[in-house]
Parts: structure tokens; C-alpha cells; sequence
């Protein structure tokens, strides 16, 4: 293997680890919490049970999300200030989706689709938004 490729597999074994890294921080956090403020946590988030492991399982971050909506043109800090709910909405979404890696390496690239790939669970959401901020 050259030395390229030995890079670029670290890279992207780096990756796959500091994501499971973070699976078990966040499972060990949650699984540390009392029954009470785990579900107050879970609640205020607008999650339950069966969104833990699909929360697990995604992004756990909403990178992908910051990067898409500032190529739309949107100010993501104003929109959370305007529209708290929806900006938790496209947050949760982003963090639980499973094609984050896609996305991520997409967006590296700069392949990524606009105003989003098919798989996005805030397609309808992102595209709505690249109507009202046409770049």
C-alpha cells in the first residue's frame, strides 16, 4: 500500500473511531442519568426511547447541517433566534440520520447535491429554504 492510500484509510478509520468514540460517550452519558432527567433530557429534545439508538447510530454532530445551510445563504444563528423549533427540528434530524457518512464525504468532495441529497431527512425543508435564499 502506498503511502497515499495507508493516509487515507487512517483518515477514514479515524473517522469510523472517533464516531464510535462519541456512540459510547453519548450512550454513557444518557445511561449515567437518572430515570427522571434522562427523560426530561429526552423530552425537552422532542425524542423518546426509540429515537436513542437512532440517534446513536447517526451523526451525532450537526456539522453537515451548518455547512448546507450556510451554502443556502442562511444565517443559522438568526434562524434559531427567529425559529428556535424549526432549527431544533433540522438539528435532530441531521444528527439521527444514517448517511451522514455519505453526506460528509460528499461535501468534502463538493459533490454534495443542492440543496441537499435525496437521502436528507430535511430535504423538503432545506429546498423550501433555497427558495426563500436563492445564492
Amino acid at each position: 500500500m502506498d503511502t497515499h492510500s495507508e493516509h487515507h484509510s487512517f483518515g477514514v478509520l479515524g473517522k469510523l473511531f472517533a464516531h464510535w468514540v462519541k456512540k459510547r460517550a453519548f450512550l454513557a452519558d444518557l445511561d449515567g442519568l437518572s430515570p427522571e432527567d434522562r427523560a426530561a433530557i429526552l423530552h425537552d429534545m422532542n425524542l423518546n426511547e426509540s429515537d436513542v439508538d437512532a440517534l446513536a447510530n447517526g451523526a451525532l454532530d450537526t456539522d453537515n447541517l451548518s455547512y448546507m445551510l450556510k451554502r443556502l445563504g442562511v444565517n443559522e444563528d438568526a434562524m434559531e433566534k427567529a425559529q428556535p423549533e424549526l432549527v431544533a427540528d433540522l438539528r435532530r434530524n441531521c444528527a439521527k440520520c444514517v448517511d451522514w457518512k455519505d453526506c460528509e464525504h460528499k461535501i468534502a468532495k463538493g459533490t454534495v447535491a443542492y440543496p441537499s441529497p435525496d437521502y436528507c431527512p430535511n430535504r423538503d425543508t432545506l429546498a423550501s429554504l433555497s427558495d426563500d435564499h436563492l445564492v
